[in-house]
């Protein structure tokens, strides 16, 4: 599970409560909240730097004009093509190639632009079972 990170001044005081000992790794995560895994990346993270940097967004792709556009055509040419498709489809286009997108970003602008994705398989219909269908007309 992905949690918030926290401010630098947590991880700051953890780790330096941890290295003078004054409190165990087991405490602070109690206390904290944090996960035992983010405690020891910042703990290696102090050791190695003698600092703990803050958290670096993940690039993305800017929803431009450019980019809303291409999505709209694809999906006018394509309307059964979910999220994931569209995203390659981006993808391979000489102006997105190499280019940070995402499937999230994909459907955001979709939402913007009002354009529906296909419904998921089985949504829209209802099976009925080989009891149902011989024995829904018949009277007892």
């Amino acid at each position: 599970m992905r949690g918030v990170p926290f401010d630098i001044e947590t991880y700051m005081r953890s780790v330096e409560s941890y290295t003078s000992g004054r409190k165990t790794v087991d405490d602070i995560v109690r206390q904290t909240g944090m996960s035992e895994a983010t405690f020891f990346n910042k703990l290696h993270e102090y050791k190695e730097k003698g600092s703990i940097d803050p958290p670096k967004p993940k690039p993305t792709l800017k929803r431009t004009e450019e980019f809303c556009q291409r999505l709209e055509d694809l999906k006018k040419a394509y309307p059964n093509y979910g999220r994931s498709r569209l995203t390659r489809e981006l993808l391979k286009t000489k102006e997105f190639a190499g280019q940070p997108l995402s499937e999230k970003t994909t459907t955001r602008a979709l939402k913007q632009l009002g354009l529906q994705l296909p419904s998921k398989k089985g949504d829209s219909t209802k099976r009925i079972s080989k009891h149902n269908y011989y024995h829904k007309g018949k009277r007892k």
